[in-house]
């Protein structure tokens, strides 16, 4: 058993590999019990607050569960590309999946599309995806596809007006 302090990374060391705890324990100390296949870590009052499986190539092991929303936020908006952006737009609709492809071929970095494109499809949990849609709608029509436009289309209800024609 070796006695650690956890650090701001919540990942305590262990024989050259990392393994996280929850985040609540930083800079407390903890024990680490280290099997041939299992690493725990426990808390001061002898409770378990975590446990992998031994790594013997991955440097860091984290549980998503341990870490600060912020964090996983992070790292959720890290594991999407431009595929998984034209994905979920097209689950959305063919006009959120026109946008958001032509968000992200606007910039020379597709990555640099991605903040905006995730905002955009976002807008989806607060007005929903049939209002996301006609405001993308809108957008195209006025050749404006990007974040915000079509989000001041949302909150000004601009994609609830009926175009007189």
């Amino acid at each position: 058993m070796v006695i650690e302090r956890l650090p701001d990374n919540y990942h305590v060391e262990y024989r050259g590999y990392y393994y996280s705890a929850p985040f609540q324990y930083y800079n407390q100390l903890v024990t680490i019990r280290a099997t041939l296949t299992t690493i725990e870590i426990f808390d001061s009052n002898r409770i378990r607050i975590a446990s992998h499986q031994r790594s013997f190539s991955k440097r860091y092991v984290t549980d998503p569960a341990h870490m600060p929303e912020k964090h996983r936020r992070y790292l959720e908006a890290k594991q999407f590309d431009g595929y998984r952006y034209r994905s979920w737009a097209k689950n959305i609709g063919p006009d959120t999946f026109h946008v958001i492809d032509r968000m992200l071929r606007a910039c020379k970095v597709e990555e640099q599309s991605y903040k905006a494109c995730m905002g955009l499809l976002q807008l989806s949990k607060k007005y929903g995806d049939e209002r996301l849609e006609a405001a993308c709608n809108k957008a195209i029509t006025l050749g404006s596809m990007n974040y915000t436009t079509v989000s001041n289309i949302l909150k000004h209800g601009q994609d609830l007006v009926k175009s007189k024609l």
